[in-house]
C-alpha cells in the first residue's frame, strides 16, 4: 500500500494529474469524456486504475520477437 501522507483522495488525484505529461493528461481527459478533474474522486480513480490495468495487459501480451544478434549482444 502506498503512503498517502495524510492527503485526501482529491488532493492525491490533483497532485497525480498535475504531474502528468500533456499527452497523458489529454488521454485521461478524453477517456473521461471531458475533464477528469470534473469526475468524482472515486470515478477518476476507477478510470485511472482501468487504464493502468489495460496498459499492463497489453504489455504482458506482447510477444518478444528476437532480432538478429550482433557481435555485442549476449544471449541468456
Amino acid at each position: 500500500m502506498t503512503p498517502t501522507h495524510g492527503f485526501s483522495k482529491l488532493i492525491q488525484l490533483n497532485i497525480f494529474i498535475d504531474g502528468l505529461r500533456p499527452q497523458s493528461k489529454q488521454l485521461l481527459d478524453a477517456s473521461a469524456r471531458g475533464k477528469v478533474k470534473m469526475e468524482t474522486p472515486d470515478e477518476a480513480m476507477d478510470l485511472i486504475e482501468s487504464m493502468t490495468a489495460s496498459d499492463i495487459a497489453i504489455l504482458r501480451d506482447r510477444a518478444h520477437i528476437p532480432t538478429k544478434k550482433s557481435l555485442l549482444e549476449l544471449t541468456s
